[in-house]
């Protein structure tokens, strides 16, 4: 990826039509694609431990925060995780 924004809004122009209620947590460890992605409000964090990766994601990413009504989710779920650190 560049960060010239006419590349990006591929990713981001189809994201603006998600149903009322979705989330969508824009993960970068570039501050520049953040802002291209227009992800207010911006969090810098430091690493986390995979459980606290895990308890935030599934927190934004499932209804209750529960992703036991979702198995077939999770290990998808788990492989994001993994990848953003």
């Amino acid at each position: 990826w560049d960060m010239k924004s006419l590349h990006w809004d591929g990713l981001r122009i189809p994201l603006l039509t998600a149903a009322e209620g979705s989330k969508i947590v824009v993960t970068s460890r570039s501050e520049t694609a953040a802002k291209i992605m227009r992800a207010v409000p911006t969090h810098h964090l430091g690493t986390l431990s995979p459980q606290d990766s895990w308890s935030l994601f599934t927190e934004l990413a499932f209804p209750n925060g529960h992703s036991s009504a979702y198995r077939q989710l999770e290990p998808i779920g788990r492989k994001i995780v993994d990848k953003c650190q």
